[in-house]
């Protein structure tokens, strides 16, 4: 079903216009979350391919990525990595 443009928003009830805001509110945080998962994605397959941390931040900079987001994706990574690491050996 399409979003309700402004207007349509406007001439609703406030009970119902409350819903409508929180589906909204609902599916940019889906849509974050399918950001942040595409990005881990992206670090790991750079990642095991030999791209340094640098060259992949670098990298997803350039393809419109924010800054802070890939180093959030590279810290998991790392910390994934070490989980792993520790769970082998043992």
């Amino acid at each position: 079903m399409p979003r309700l443009t402004p207007r349509q928003l406007r001439s609703l009830p406030p009970a119902l216009r409350s819903v409508a805001s929180t589906e909204v509110r609902s599916d940019l945080l889906a849509d974050a979350q399918r950001r942040e998962a595409r990005l881990r994605q992206l670090v790991a397959t750079l990642s095991d391919l030999g791209a340094s941390e640098g060259e992949i931040l670098v990298r997803l900079e350039r393809q419109g990525h924010p800054a802070e987001a890939v180093v959030r994706a590279l810290e998991e990574r790392r910390r994934r990595l070490v989980t792993q690491r520790a769970s082998a050996s043992a």
